[in-house]
């Protein structure tokens, strides 16, 4: 974000504790694996902006052709998997330059890439504004397997609330696929007023359709994440987009959003003014009580965001079930570990 951080939902300050409760805590080693040594290169900076939000997508290697894109706050690059710079880094706006309007005249932030396996291309997004009176998304998807060619270009508009920490996922199902996002939502750009959950027409962004449906609802909390496919399987058709955060520290919390991109519109259970559906968890201790207490060589702490979920939420589908998988930061001891 390039603003002064604004509060987010309820989250403490103070040191990490002692979790006895924590049934989920690692007391021993786990075996020794062995390491194989990759192609390993340095991306771009950070270019100024605090905290730079570093992103990266690794799409499929055809005809031993690979590509990699990195984003910070405000840039992007495309490197070969061997670590070659193809282009960039460029301002990320540059992205949105047909498209005019916010998206094309601010770098604001908060972007996102991910590689859509299922169709070979390529979605990137990014704040539209983080001063207001008006507030978007930007998202750009790319027109073909290239992520140096051209992009279907869309502004989603949030009026007077700030759609802010915007975490995307690939939900390729076969009738009514989405690309769905998670916002924490501000009004007037500082008062935290809940969560969008929301599903944008996958098939339409795809197809260059000139304005795709998106259908979004509100919920009291915030910090969701949305299920994100890997693996070669798609979900189940009708299986509807999965939004998980944390409610309580013994709880995940369950929302599940199917759309009707046709008809524009869509449900979402349980109802928006409901709790979401609570999956018991080993109680554990958020790290800091979810503040910034990891000391650093130089005096300074890290942020632990011990308050949320950590983007991805990896969504699989196996044989005869499929799982979801997602880490967090806890407390361990005294110290901090990822649960």
């Amino acid at each position: 974000m390039v603003p002064a951080p604004k509060p987010l939902p309820p989250r403490g300050q103070g040191p990490g504790g002692t979790s006895p409760q924590d049934r989920a805590l690692q007391h021993e080693e786990g075996p020794h694996l062995p390491v194989h040594s990759k192609t390993k290169f340095g991306g771009i900076s950070a270019n100024g902006y605090i905290p730079p939000d570093p992103n990266i997508a690794v799409g499929k290697t055809v005809g031993g052709v690979g590509y990699i894109v990195q984003m910070v706050n405000s840039q992007i690059a495309v490197f070969n998997k061997s670590g070659t710079l193809l282009s960039g880094p460029t301002a990320l706006s540059s992205l949105w330059t047909g498209l005019g309007g916010a998206c094309a005249g601010s770098n604001a932030g908060d972007p996102v890439v991910q590689y859509d396996a299922a169709a070979d291309r390529w979605l990137v997004t990014q704040l539209g504004s983080t001063s207001g009176p008006t507030y978007s998304e930007c998202i750009a998807v790319s027109a073909g397997p290239d992520p140096r060619g051209s992009y279907n270009l869309y502004s989603y508009d949030f009026g007077g609330s700030l759609n802010d920490y915007p975490k995307f996922s690939v939900w390729p199902t076969a009738s009514n696929s989405a690309y769905l996002a998670s916002y924490n939502m501000f009004a007037n750009g500082q008062n935290f007023s809940g969560a969008q959950l929301c599903a944008y027409d996958r098939v339409a962004m795809i197809g260059h359709a000139s304005s795709p449906a998106a259908i979004c609802f509100t919920v009291p909390d915030g910090n969701f994440l949305p299920a994100d496919l890997d693996g070669a399987t798609p979900p189940a058709d009708g299986t509807p987009g999965l939004f998980l955060n944390f409610e309580t520290t013994s709880s995940l919390g369950l929302y599940q959003l199917s759309p009707n991109f046709a008809g524009s519109t869509g449900t979402l259970s349980p109802l928006p003014n409901s709790p979401p559906t609570a999956i018991p968890v080993a109680s554990f201790a958020p790290a800091c009580n979810g503040g910034a207490c990891i000391a650093q060589p130089n005096n300074q702490k890290l942020d632990s965001l011990g308050d949320r979920l950590m983007y991805r939420l990896a969504y699989r589908m196996f044989g005869d079930h499929a799982s979801m998988v997602v880490n967090h930061s806890v407390a361990a001891g005294s110290s901090v570990g990822v649960r």
